[in-house]
């Protein structure tokens, strides 16, 4: 394909960060874009081709997240970009916080794809795109709770790119290294200037959307000066 035009996008945590460049850029594309968040306030899914819909969600609510899909007759492309992160030593992470990022990374990536899967089949096929991160090849101190959930959600994707393959439903893991966005507010040690910049790992997720004759299995995206 050389657009998305006539496609139906769906991308959660779309108000910020890598979510909100790869809304911009489907959009762009031509595509007609649903963007979730916690933060939007509007209910009512409205299509327009080349545009943003900012569409309230909770994608750990799987009653929100089917609201949503139950206004959309077909969908192309989902992303799974939902996410966050508390880090903290192993010893003293709190299991609210391990709880409150496997509901977001896992459990907002199950509902959100589950929620897709009858669309997806409605048009023919499509893509399901899971915003992993380069932790999960990694072993970043600090980060174990954050690791956990990205490597859960991880083992989900493969599962399901085997399961769907057959069906014309493509699977890709996107894995970014450290990318500049409000995970490292606040957070002292690393210049922010070497990191990767989120629109390049937007383009990463419109060359799957746009490549359909290929699965890709998995896009890994690293700084250029390597880990941070």
């Amino acid at each position: 394909m050389s657009s998305l035009a006539g496609k139906v996008c769906v991308v959660s945590g779309a108000s910020s960060g890598i979510g909100n460049a790869i809304a911009k850029s489907f959009a762009k594309s031509g595509a007609a874009v649903v963007g979730l968040a916690r933060r939007f306030e509007t209910k009512s899914v409205e299509l327009a081709a080349g545009k943003i819909q900012k569409i309230s969600c909770d994608v750990t609510s799987r009653d929100q997240v089917d609201a949503v899909f139950a206004q959309l007759e077909k969908v192309d492309v989902v992303v799974n970009n939902a996410g966050g992160a508390v880090f903290s030593t192993f010893e003293a992470m709190e299991l609210g916080d391990l709880r409150q990022m496997m509901d977001c990374h896992l459990w907002g990536t199950v509902h959100v794809s589950q929620a897709a899967l009858p669309k997806l089949r409605a048009a023919g096929g499509g893509l399901v795109i899971g915003i992993g991160s380069m932790a999960v090849e990694s072993s970043f101190p600090t980060s174990s709770g954050y690791t956990a959930a990205k490597a859960a959600q991880m083992a989900v994707m493969r599962i399901m790119r085997t399961e769907l393959r057959n069906e014309n439903i493509r699977v890709t893991e996107l894995l970014p290294g450290a990318t500049d966005t409000a995970i490292w507010d606040g957070k002292d040690g690393f210049d922010r200037n070497k990191m990767i910049r989120v629109e390049r790992i937007a383009d990463l997720a419109l060359h799957a959307a746009l490549n359909d004759g290929v699965m890709l299995d998995r896009l890994c995206a690293t700084p250029i000066g390597g880990a941070l």
